[in-house]
């Protein structure tokens, strides 16, 4: 597995907390995400899709593009793991001055 974090300098800094690349992650689990604060954009560099599955019931889940833009939220959600095979994302904390 290949976890890599960038924090970016200025300019981006006032606006990115980090870039984030997750690859070679892949298993057939169901991973929950919780709420973070952040905004996130995530995009999946294998495949055109993003499953994220109702927590009440992992087997229900709803189909988005292979790049997803997440503002912050409240609740618990679920995504299928075996999407990490290679998966790129920016971080954004809500909480800039």
């Amino acid at each position: 597995m290949l976890y890599l974090t960038h924090s970016p300098g200025p300019p981006l800094s006032e606006f990115i907390d980090c870039f984030w690349l997750l690859a070679g992650a892949q298993t057939s689990r169901k991973e929950w995400i919780l709420p973070s604060g952040t905004i996130e954009l995530v995009v999946n560099l294998r495949e055109n899709e993003m499953r994220i599955h109702d927590p009440a019931q992992p087997g229900r889940y709803k189909r988005f593009s292979g790049a997803i833009l997440s503002g912050t939220y409240s609740r618990v959600f679920v995504c299928d793991a075996i999407q990490h095979e290679s998966i790129l994302g920016v971080d954004s904390s809500i909480s800039r001055t």
